[in-house]
């Protein structure tokens, strides 16, 4: 009687392997990204059949924060739209969502959409007393407004997020750089030296080779305007680790501080090329308004006859950012496109609950029945040993039969009609149930088969004949 429990329990179960995951979230420890995406696509499919809203979640934000690490910022987008949209129908905590989002806008360029996001992910957060990820929130907020030369309001928040921030947030270095940066841009060089001072005091033990030089670097890009520094030793060991990989985001700051180094020291044809290569990349990555900032610093700082020389003016990259603003603005549109059509598939593909509960009822009450029926047989036969392995051959056989198909066809009914209850005029569900009487059908018919074996067995008081034996499938 255990087994047979068992066995109703766990029919209509898919038996879930989710490996893929913690494959993908290792690989993506490793920094190997695409190998990560190919994990979460592989079992993509069956997580949506399952239809765990939170499972999906997952998936979808995971694929969003590796298409983000490969720059490939379309997809990004995409896959946490759909998030979103799986959070807001599951009534999930979209907070994060909300801040990738908001942070995908502003490296797009979109920096006014990333503001409305990132302050939706700000509330949800500071509701939820989220403290950590509320300044990290207030952060990515100021570097919206750094973009748009909203100063103030990048300097009220920064100054928000650093009060909030104690000694033990990883990220308060980040904080301190940006508050650098933008006293930087005002030209208040005793802060901008304060604050990027600070940062590189509180660099936290796993910090960031990468991100550690670039902050260091900017400390001694401060005093070289300054005046207090003729050199930036740092400069050489940042040019070094970063020459694998020339097309880089630091790369290019790497170029830009050695064209300001070169321009200090009078070599005007190399800080025009190194200049000119930084740029380059940031147009190639699409961050036309990081190439206006370094330009606008540049042309600050160098003279007249280098400024006309430039591979891009600043008029050029005006005209350029308008352009790809509107691009921008087009490629959104159709990424929204794609994604609610998506959703939409998804939605389609798992419908589900109602139907698919009374037809796993009413599979379980015939089988019940069925089952049943046997055991009277067996008691009223007296062939309680024959009757005993015959049931466990039954039960080999249940799992020879295509069960995976019949589990997996009931868990597809129960997401459709869930989600859309027009899917049970569609041809698709007709085509499902059949599949799922067919196999339930070869589930009775095996039954059957068993009654029919211990009657004859009766007829014959229990003797084998050649007659009444079953042949070996050789």
């Amino acid at each position: 009687m255990k087994l047979l429990i068992l066995l109703i329990v766990i029919l209509p179960l898919n038996l879930l392997s989710r490996e893929c995951l913690v494959e993908a979230w290792n690989h993506y420890n490793k920094q190997e990204y695409n190998k990560a995406i190919n994990s979460l696509n592989s079992c993509l499919d069956q997580v949506i059949a399952d239809a765990d809203p939170v499972e999906m979640d997952y998936v979808f934000r995971g694929l969003s924060s590796n298409y983000t690490k490969l720059g490939i910022i379309d997809s990004a987008l995409k896959n946490t739209l759909i998030a979103l949209s799986i959070e807001e129908k599951n009534e999930l905590n979209s907070a994060i969502s909300l801040n990738e989002l908001g942070t995908i806008y502003s490296s797009m360029g979109l920096n006014h959409q990333a503001i409305y996001y990132l302050k939706k992910a700000y509330n949800i957060n500071t509701a939820n007393d989220n403290k950590k990820s509320s300044i990290k929130n207030l952060t990515n907020i100021s570097i919206a407004f750094l973009n748009i030369d909203m100063l103030d309001s990048a300097e009220s928040y920064l100054m928000k997020s650093l009060s909030s921030a104690s000694d033990n947030i990883i990220s308060k270095h980040n904080i301190l750089n940006n508050l650098s940066f933008l006293y930087f841009a005002r030209s208040n060089f005793d802060k901008a030296k304060n604050y990027s001072l600070q940062a590189i005091n509180n660099f936290p033990e796993n910090v960031n080779i990468h991100d550690s030089l670039l902050i260091i670097s900017n400390y001694e890009l401060i005093l070289l305007l300054n005046g207090e520094s003729t050199t930036m030793n740092s400069l050489k060991v940042y040019e070094r680790l970063e020459s694998n990989n020339k097309n880089s985001i630091y790369y290019a700051d790497v170029n830009y501080k050695l064209s300001l180094l070169e321009a200090k020291l009078g070599n005007a044809e190399e800080s025009l090329e190194c200049l000119n290569h930084a740029v380059k990349i940031y147009v190639s990555l699409g961050d036309i308004m990081r190439a206006k900032q370094i330009t606008s610093t540049f042309v600050k700082y160098s003279n007249d006859s280098v400024i006309n020389e430039l591979n891009y003016s600043q008029s050029r990259l005006s005209e350029m950012q308008l352009v790809y603003y509107s691009k921008q603005l087009e490629n959104d549109i159709n990424t929204k496109i794609l994604s609610d059509g998506y959703i939409s598939e998804i939605e389609n593909e798992m419908q589900y609950t109602r139907l698919s509960l009374y037809l796993s009822i009413s599979i379980i009450i015939s089988m019940l029945l069925t089952i049943g029926f046997v055991f009277f047989r067996i008691r009223n036969s007296r062939h309680i040993k024959r009757l005993v392995f015959a049931y466990n051959n039954y039960l080999e056989i249940i799992y020879q039969l295509d069960s995976k198909r019949l589990k997996t066809n009931l868990t597809k009914i129960n997401n459709y009609i869930a989600l859309d209850k027009s899917f049970r005029e569609k041809k698709y569900l007709t085509d499902l149930v059949s599949e799922v009487v067919e196999d339930t059908n070869k589930i009775r018919n095996t039954v059957k088969n068993g009654i029919d074996f211990q009657q004859k067995e009766k007829l014959y008081n229990g003797k084998y004949t050649a007659a009444n034996k079953l042949s070996m499938d050789r």
